[in-house]
């Protein structure tokens, strides 16, 4: 029982992984902080990674795993307007009319929060988180309820421009390039090292 347990969180995430963290590329830091997260670069590292020729896009993922939030340590996600669409995030999505609820992430109108959270705290699609962020306490309006795997104490999903405001820190984890189709990716590694 427990191995079938184990088996099948292992392919959810994977599907997860594959599904809504695809990209052709990803750049990160060498550097983590002793687990999974790599250390934050420098936005101005996708800016440069966009400019090569054969890039037709980017995602960028920024997580901050360690915020305070009722004597827990939960995680937030701040990602690109990229990954906040409904075709990369339908098959998490639980809660909440998922057009009105990324539009409105996108828009900086609310978050999204994990099934863990939304069970720890009781909160549903429609209500209210209090965050300390270092612009000072915000109250966030809760559009949606998604699956997420950040955290085991919950998770909430941002816009990265709203994240980088008001925790005054637009810094990302992960670059995700999509590259034309008749890109080669081993030369486009290569010049978006170059880079």
């Amino acid at each position: 029982t427990l191995g079938g347990i184990l088996f099948s969180f292992q392919e959810s995430l994977s599907e997860y992984i594959r599904g809504f963290m695809t990209a052709d590329l990803v750049v990160a830091s060498a550097h983590n902080r002793g687990g999974w997260l790599e250390e934050p670069i420098s936005r101005e590292l996708a800016l440069k990674a966009a400019s090569v020729p054969g890039v037709t896009s980017i995602d960028t993922i920024r997580f901050e795993p360690g915020q305070r939030f009722q004597g827990e340590r939960i995680a937030i996600m701040a990602l690109s307007d990229g990954l906040l669409s409904p075709d990369r995030y339908e098959p998490w999505f639980q809660s909440g009319d998922i057009d009105a609820a990324l539009a409105g992430v996108r828009r900086h109108e609310g978050i999204l929060i994990s099934e863990s959270l939304a069970r720890l705290t009781g909160i549903e699609d429609g209500g209210h988180l209090i965050l300390d962020t270092p612009s000072g306490t915000q109250t966030f309006r809760v559009l949606g309820i998604v699956t997420e795997y950040a955290s085991d104490r919950g998770s909430v999903v941002m816009a990265d421009a709203l994240f980088s405001r008001l925790w005054r820190d637009d810094r990302i984890n992960r670059i995700g390039l999509h590259l034309t189709q008749s890109a080669r990716t081993e030369d486009l590694q290569a010049d978006v090292t170059r880079a």
